[in-house]
């Protein structure tokens, strides 16, 4: 397999084009260990599209029989002699990885809360790092607060997809107390742990989050800066403004352009007018008519980003594209911002 530490940074982009590129590499590769990886992306994946192509590429590959799942190679009198709870506690104890985190899945799925005890019985085992991935995931759904104490443990796993699913599974419990257990996680060596952890801190401290974030952005590493750009994507961290125009020109060009378009956005953001506040108020603006419906007026798009429609029942000497200034009241009428053009000059 092409260099791992490569591939799995790969994987993690959020960059639509280099994920694929390295999860095509795995259905190259096609050995044990790119199932497992594909199996890992399935299970703890928060980008859905990652998760179904991952989940269509496991497909293509083709399966050693030892690694089949056991509800195909069971015979149907084997089927007719066990129960349903029978077969999944059957599954739980089973040697195969997969197996286990199909069923844990399928547990979770359909809130099986019969099976709690043994999911909880099963977590205290020794496990396949990718069960314990699955498992602290699935306590949480199925559980919740019940099962607090059973998912603290895997904060300290030596796993870091563990330690990253085992903050999101307290998160999905919604009981009390947990930020105090993930605050210390806010260090960890991984990005993806840190990242998940700051998730959870913003909603109680954002102050704390921010100055981590600043940090990162700071960093020579440009996982570090990749990952500080995904928090404040994600975040809507407007803060660090000053921190985005000191790297916008960044060597590496993907980050370059990924600080330029947030900056973009936040200026944006910034000069749209709040349009709610304007109703029934003169207001003048500048901008491009997007359409021109004959006998009615047009859409017209402001450089503040709001859009209008504009009565008017002249419309002859306007086209699409026409930069104007407009001055007129604004109304609003069936759900939509309309102006009563008095003035309108052409440019």
């Amino acid at each position: 397999m092409a260099d791992l530490n490569e591939l799995l940074f790969k994987i993690e982009s959020t960059d639509a084009t280099i994920w694929r590129e390295a999860i095509d590499k795995l259905r190259e590769d096609g050995t044990d260990q790119a199932r497992r990886i594909l199996m890992q992306i399935i299970t703890t994946s928060s980008d859905l599209g990652k998760k179904y192509y991952a989940k269509k590429i496991l497909g293509e590959i083709p399966q050693a029989d030892n690694a089949k799942s056991n509800l195909k190679s069971e015979t149907k009198s084997q089927q007719k002699k066990e129960t349903e709870d029978e077969r999944i506690a059957r599954y739980l104890k089973s040697d195969n990885h997969e197996v286990q985190i199909k069923t844990i899945m399928h547990i979770a799925k359909y809130k099986l809360s019969q099976h709690l005890k043994a999911l909880q019985e099963l977590a205290a085992r020794e496990l396949h790092p990718f069960v314990r991935a699955t498992i602290v995931k699935g306590l949480a759904y199925l559980g919740k607060e019940k099962c607090v104490n059973n998912i603290i443990p895997f904060l300290k796993d030596e796993d870091n997809r563990v330690r990253a699913n085992a903050i999101e599974a307290l998160e999905l419990t919604g009981a009390s107390g947990i930020t105090e257990h993930i605050l210390p996680l806010l260090s960890d060596t991984d990005n993806r742990v840190k990242i998940n952890a700051l998730k959870v801190i913003e909603k109680i401290d954002r102050e704390k989050v921010i100055n981590v974030v600043r940090s990162m952005l700071a960093r020579e590493e440009e996982y570090y800066v990749t990952s500080a750009l995904f928090l404040i994507e994600s975040l809507n961290i407007v803060e660090v403004k000053e921190q985005l125009i000191n790297i916008k020109n960044h060597s590496n060009k993907e980050i370059s352009e990924k600080v330029k378009k947030l900056l973009n956005l936040k200026t944006e953001e910034n000069s749209k007018v709040n349009i709610e506040e304007k109703i029934d108020d003169i207001i003048e603006l500048s901008g491009k008519i997007s359409k021109v419906i004959i006998d009615r007026g047009f859409i017209f798009k402001s450089d503040s980003q709001n859009v209008f429609g504009v009565l008017l029942n002249d419309v002859d000497k306007l086209s699409p594209e026409q930069y104007i200034n407009i001055t007129g009241k604004v109304i609003k009428q069936d759900g939509y911002n309309l102006i009563v053009p008095d003035k309108i000059s052409r440019k």
